[in-house]
């Protein structure tokens, strides 16, 4: 985008040398001297919209997003919290955090994913229709302390990923899979490999495992969700030369005539001069815990933030990445109609960010 008080001071100038420099009749200098006063009262009245409205220079603004993101990719993962160096200077390296905290909202802290987090979470993302079931069993079993997941023959090959996935990775430090011979009532151990060829898919398969370490289990309960979303956004920001700072689980504390008092923005940053807030939901969203009108509200409450910033300077994308196996997807639609929050699927995160974002 062209700077229009810098073109008009470019223009001013080289009138003010053709007056100087050329000699020439009345007539024609007194033309010149009309437009160089016109010039003038252009760009006074731009430096007026520039100084009280909106800033003009806006591409050299917008430049100074991409080594922000360079100072937040340096940074190790973990969790940045509140009062510590790491996070005042976080914020002082960040348009989109800074503009946050002088709008009065506190920034507690801010999860950064690991390399080996968003490998984990590509991987589950990749597969996620596929290992559903599987993976929500395990999880399950977690949940109840249990080591033992129960299901049908026909998830073999599933769980055949899913849990060479997670003895790779050290959430098991091994698993023995075992199918039922209805006829017998006899469990028989066999290598998952195998029990797929089995012609009846509908027998009971029992895999028992042995929990090994913690430390992906808030992954693989649902931050896998923002770690998958958020590697793809940045993706294609990245690959696609845009300018952008983009940042993952920031939880805040905002004045309560904001919006509520206290949350997080699973996904939010800055990309040029638009705003995107990426909420994920793995869950159920249920009208009971107010999940509908909480993320309105949230959006609202964002757009209300950077709009008391720069009037009218900010465009906004609003996205609401959701399970659909616990979702019905006309549902969601419906309720978010009119809202302008964009509903999307795992499975086609990609493609919309692509739309949204093209050079």
């Amino acid at each position: 985008m062209v700077n229009p008080l810098q073109k008009a001071e470019e223009l001013q100038e080289l009138l003010e040398i053709v007056l100087d420099a050329l000699p020439m009749a009345s007539k024609p200098k007194s033309v010149i001297t009309n437009v160089l006063e016109k010039t003038q009262d252009i760009k006074s009245a731009l430096e007026t919209i520039h100084h009280n409205i909106v800033p003009l220079d806006v591409d050299d603004e917008v430049k100074c997003l991409s080594k922000n993101f360079e100072f937040w990719n340096r940074l190790p993962g973990g969790v940045i919290k509140q009062r510590t160096e790491t996070h005042d200077e976080l914020i002082s390296h960040s348009k989109t955090l800074k503009a946050l905290y002088a709008a009065g909202i506190d920034i507690l802290d801010i999860t950064k994913f690991g390399e080996d987090d968003f490998e984990l979470a590509k991987k589950i993302g990749d597969k996620f229709s596929e290992i559903y079931n599987i993976w929500q069993l395990f999880k399950l079993a977690l949940y109840h302390k249990k080591e033992e997941v129960n299901t049908q023959v026909k998830h073999a090959k599933a769980a055949e990923y899913f849990f060479g996935l997670m003895k790779r990775y050290d959430v098991v430090s091994d698993y023995e899979p075992s199918f039922l011979v209805q006829r017998t009532s006899e469990w028989i151990e066999k290598e998952l490999q195998d029990i797929q060829k089995l012609k009846s898919h509908s027998n009971p398969m029992r895999i028992e495992f042995d929990k090994l370490h913690s430390d992906y289990d808030g992954l693989l309960q649902g931050h896998w969700l923002n770690a998958f979303v958020y590697q793809i956004i940045s993706d294609h920001l990245t690959r696609n030369d845009f300018n952008h700072e983009i940042y993952t689980l920031v939880n805040y504390r905002a004045p309560s005539e904001i919006f509520r008092s206290k949350g997080d923005f699973d996904i939010i940053g800055m990309v040029g001069r638009k705003i995107l807030m990426v909420e994920c939901r793995s869950g159920v969203l249920r009208d009971n815990n107010r999940d509908f009108d909480n993320i309105t509200e949230k959006t609202r409450g964002l757009k209300s933030v950077f709009d008391m910033t720069r009037a009218n300077f900010y465009d906004y994308t609003f996205l609401l990445v959701y399970n659909p196996f616990l979702n019905r997807p006309w549902n969601i639609s419906e309720r978010f109609e009119n809202t302008g929050i964009i509903p999307v699927k795992p499975d086609a995160v990609r493609k919309t960010v692509i739309d949204l974002f093209r050079k």
